[in-house]
């Protein structure tokens, strides 16, 4: 800033970098900005000398600007409407490529206007609208009109030529959704998919975990406890997979809840051991938990009765009975002596893992590994197998 002639008024000089084969870049501007009666702001500005800050180059000039402003008028809180003019003369010191394109854009820099348009408010868009799946209501009425289809007509029209169109009918539907069955994703639209299962398999690295874990002080604590914790983290820092489904829709869940299903002391499967509010859980937590949930279990008789399947898949509130919402939370967590996933019609959770015992496996050293030599079989490492 050069100087300040009054509240409103400043000579400012700006320069930019100069560039090879070109003129120094600089200006000697003076700008006015004031607030109008009507609410509005304007700043205008026009080139100017001052006798401090001389021009580098004065005698070639870039572009001298006879009066540019803004002109600012708010409409609401959200809204204002923004005027810009210019008015330029490139002096012949600017190569005729150039300057043709600046007086084509000075050409367009103004339109004129309705005055409908300055007095009113622009609307607000339309949100897109929100794609959604199937609902009850409609599956309930798509049975009704296959149904009424199937047996409705035969009855209402019991002549052979509607008999016949009847069964091409029926049995053409019924071909064409095999088809579509039996060719799976490829014919399916791309925003709903209409298998939602994903699987993937991998082999971890747990000799520091087992190491670990041989400690006394993590007396208590298995390779088991570690995975628990491990999912209950990757559904705190993933909010988008800590979610529960009802009905084939994906709702977010306020809690971090992991289900177990271990294996016991003769390889049989023991029941499902719910663990709520794991947001905060560490293996010895979670050990601790999964010794008080296997005494109760052992107590209560009627766990072996109660069928969680169901009512994690339809959002059944069964608290009196022992069975509350959502009794599965939102992972699984399986122990089998394979790391195998069936395909399993009860599986209503956002995440399942299925992990298998820790084996011995030869790993790559250096860059060299041999699987039939004794450093590779001392340099052989826990292994354990997942599937998600």
């Amino acid at each position: 800033r050069i100087a300040t002639l009054d509240a409103h008024t400043t000579i400012d000089y700006v320069a930019y970098k100069p560039v090879l084969l070109v003129s120094g870049r600089d200006f000697v501007t003076r700008f006015h900005s004031r607030e109008l009666n009507d609410g509005s702001s304007v700043v205008v500005a026009t080139s100017t000398t001052h006798p401090l800050c001389p021009l580098r180059e004065p005698d070639t000039i870039r572009g001298h600007v006879h009066l540019a402003g803004w002109r600012i008028i708010p409409r609401s809180e959200s809204l204002s409407e923004v005027w810009f003019f210019v008015k330029t003369d490139l002096r012949g010191s600017i190569p005729a490529r150039i300057s043709q394109r600046v007086l084509l854009d000075q050409g367009f820099a103004s339109r004129p206007t309705l005055p409908s348009a300055l007095s009113l408010d622009s609307p607000p868009a339309r949100p897109p609208p929100t794609l959604q799946d199937m609902t009850l209501l409609g599956l309930a009425q798509f049975t009704a009109l296959f149904l009424s289809l199937l047996y409705g007509a035969p009855a209402l029209f019991t002549t052979y030529l509607v008999d016949t169109l009847h069964d091409i009918f029926v049995w053409g539907l019924i071909a064409w959704m095999c088809v579509r069955l039996y060719l799976g994703p490829a014919t399916d639209n791309v925003h709903h998919a209409g298998y939602g299962h994903i699987y993937a398999g991998v082999d971890i690295d747990v000799t520091a975990a087992l190491a670990f874990l041989l400690e006394p002080s993590q007396k208590g604590v298995n390779l088991r406890d570690v995975v628990v914790a491990a999912v209950a983290r990757v559904l705190c820092t993933m909010p988008h997979l800590n979610s529960h489904i009802v009905l084939g829709k994906q709702y977010p869940s306020p809690t971090i809840d992991v289900t177990l299903v271990a294996r016991g002391q003769h390889d049989e499967m023991l029941e499902p051991l719910p663990l709520h509010d794991l947001a905060t859980a560490t293996a010895r937590s979670v050990a601790e938990n999964v010794r008080a949930g296997f005494a109760k279990q052992q107590s209560d008789g009627t766990i072996a009765c109660r069928q969680a399947w169901a009512r994690q898949g339809l959002n059944l509130d069964c608290t009196r009975v022992g069975v509350p919402r959502r009794v599965l939370g939102q992972a699984l967590v399986v122990e089998l002596d394979d790391a195998y996933i069936p395909i399993a019609p009860w599986m209503h959770v956002s995440l399942l893992v299925v992990l298998g015992p820790p084996t011995k496996k030869p790993v790559v050293i250096d860059d060299q590994t041999d699987a039939t030599s004794k450093q590779a079989t001392s340099a052989a490492s826990q292994l354990f197998s997942v599937r998600t």
